[in-house]
């Protein structure tokens, strides 16, 4: 796979004005965290693997590694060449993966051939459907890589116009699919809506960056909560459009990554605030401090979901399916690093931040983070984690800015959507359906709509 070809001259690029520079120890976290993405680096494909016991890759993965370099950058702990070979080289491998149904790229990739496969790692050469979320993740770091370094608009464009967007934006809403088997051996694709708690808020304000009308999947409505350490934490969206049952648990992940890129405006905060707080809460009452995370860990099920409340009950670890596992408790590195940006003044971060910045091994970056019950440390690196560690180190030295800035309207994708009927579920009009506002409580972004209501009162 080889590299899309120079588009610019690799220092003229990037408009980013740090408010001051990296500290010595900040540097040496930055350089911690970049060096997971040096030793998952596939030279050949150019694709960065989603964990470093696993030749596989997911677009969120895909997404934290396109976020990752632009960190990297804007940090000065990359040269603008290696941002450009390793950009290009990147770019040309999403234009080349095999979409399912001829559709969106599938929900995951072997990292040398960039063939199909499960996530299990195993071939699956008719597709396995793709995840809206992932799918978000990887639209989000994109549109950023065209504010920051607008010569790989055109590149970038040509990528997400290949793609059909028709059955992952239904109604307003965001939809992934799932592909199965019947009793005869036949395959069959189901479309359902997303309900995952954060995740689906993140993507959906992903989608509209890009002109979507997604409002049913964006934050807002009315959300279902559990009382947890006499905290009110939101636990799924009440809905009437779908009786998934999917698994719900409340993890800070995907609250975290909204608030460092699309800052928090008062809808999600009213979400944050909870989240955080319980785990707040809960060091305060027992002294065990808490980063409820979805994180790695070195055994089965590998996938550990610490959550601050998940099947009805508070402080459970559970794994994919459901199940709970004993003793499986982690505190996110990437969540306390993400928390000490968002809330630098908090007494509970300030608390949390250092108890996790020692946990790297300077050749394969940061770890997953260490267990509550006995302060081991997590065996296992991730790019999400050394992502939002790095993308966090960024926020800081942007004056608490989100990282997302708005992209000019001057490029291929808004000429295709101005002339309609494109036969691919683009959007009907030639515009963001999300805008950068800056008022009282900072900045972030809102839906457009939400923008216009405001201005009429």
């Amino acid at each position: 796979m080889a590299p899309i070809p120079p588009v610019a001259s690799p220092d003229s690029s990037s408009h980013l004005k740090l408010t001051r520079p990296l500290t010595v120890v900040e540097r040496r976290y930055a350089e911690a965290a970049w060096r997971y993405f040096q030793a998952n680096y596939h030279s050949q494909s150019g694709l960065i693997d989603d964990r470093s016991d696993f030749q596989g890759a997911t677009l969120w993965g895909l997404g934290d590694y396109l976020a990752a370099l632009h960190a990297a950058r804007s940090l000065d702990i990359i040269s603008a060449q290696q941002f450009d070979q390793r950009t290009r080289h990147l770019l040309a491998a999403l234009g080349k993966l095999p979409l399912f149904a001829g559709e969106l790229p599938n929900r995951g990739y072997n990292t040398r051939s960039l063939q199909a496969i499960d996530y299990g790692g195993n071939p699956v050469p008719q597709g396995n459907g793709w995840s809206a979320l992932d799918l978000g993740r990887l639209l989000a770091a994109l549109y950023n890589l065209k504010s920051y370094h607008p010569e790989y608009t055109k590149a970038v464009d040509q990528i997400v116009l290949d793609w059909s967007y028709l059955r992952v934006v239904r109604d307003g809403i965001l939809s992934s699919a799932t592909v199965t088997k019947d009793q005869a051996g036949r395959t069959l694709t189901r479309v359902n809506p997303e309900t995952r708690l954060g995740y689906e808020e993140y993507a959906a304000r992903a989608f509209q960056l890009w002109g979507f009308d997604v409002e049913g999947s964006a934050v807002g409505g009315e959300y279902q909560t559990a009382l947890v350490e006499g905290v009110k934490v939101p636990t799924q969206r009440q809905r009437t459009d779908t009786n998934s049952q999917v698994n719900q648990y409340t993890v800070s992940n995907p609250f975290l990554l909204y608030g460092l890129e699309f800052g928090l405006d008062p809808k999600m905060r009213s979400l944050f605030e909870p989240v955080f707080q319980a785990q707040a809460e809960r060091y305060r009452r027992s002294g065990t401090l808490t980063a409820s995370a979805t994180t790695l860990i070195d055994r089965k099920p590998y996938t550990i979901h610490s959550a601050i409340t998940g099947k009805g009950e508070p402080w459970v670890a559970l794994g994919d399916d459901g199940q709970a596992v004993p003793q499986a408790r982690i505190v996110s590195t990437a969540v306390a690093f993400a928390y000490h940006a968002l809330y630098p003044d908090n007494q509970y971060s300030q608390k949390l931040f250092p108890a996790t910045t020692d946990l790297y091994n300077p050749l394969t970056g940061f770890y997953e983070g260490f267990y509550e019950t006995t302060g081991k440390t997590a065996i296992g690196f991730t790019g999400s984690t050394n992502s939002m560690i790095l993308q966090s180190l960024l926020y800081t030295v942007m004056n608490r800015q989100p990282l997302i800035r708005p992209t000019a309207m001057k490029s291929p994708w808004w000429e295709a959507v101005a002339q309609g009927d494109s036969g691919r579920g683009l959007p009907r009009i030639p515009k963001s359906t999300a805008k950068l506002i800056t008022d009282s409580n900072g900045s972030y972004w809102i839906s457009s709509n939400e923008n216009l209501r405001v201005s009429q009162q």
